[in-house]
């Protein structure tokens, strides 16, 4: 992604804020030299000096089948506008799109483990529903039963 020096981010805190914040995020891997890409909510959380992403994919969703042997690109994005050039103090300028988007790299994990796997999908349910999709709870409650 180009990131004209002025707007750049380097703080990580404010940069892991957010992408926790902007959760639902676009996962991307290739195929055939092809991309592929899927939205989903990411739980992110810190270990050591590592930011370490998770998210439940559906199998039948053929892409999980790409992370372990491909780079993995995460986009967080929200914020955005239009800005005209009528808001600039120069007289000739041209419009713009301002917006906030964060690019992670990585290399995915599965997780096949079935203890892990409810292992993780209590997390889920513990920390990123119940703290932002609170909704999710009352429609979802029988399904953790199934894992």
């Amino acid at each position: 992604m180009y990131i004209p020096n002025q707007f750049a981010v380097t703080d990580k805190a404010e940069i892991i804020e957010f992408m926790k914040r902007f959760s639902f995020a676009t996962i991307i891997t290739a195929k055939d030299g092809l991309p592929i890409a899927t939205h989903l909510p990411v739980i992110v959380t810190t270990k050591d000096d590592n930011i370490i992403l998770t998210s439940h994919m559906a199998k039948a969703n053929e892409q999980w089948k790409d992370f372990e042997n491909n780079k993995t690109l995460v986009i967080f994005s929200e914020p955005h506008a239009y800005i005209s050039p009528k808001h600039y103090d120069k007289g000739l300028n041209v419009p713009t799109w301002n917006y906030i988007a964060v690019h992670a790299y990585g290399q995915g994990t599965l997780i096949t483990d079935a203890d892990k796997v409810k292992e993780c999908l209590n997390y889920a349910r513990l920390t990123c529903f119940s703290t932002f999709y609170a909704f999710c709870l009352l429609q979802c409650s029988s399904i953790w039963k199934c894992f």
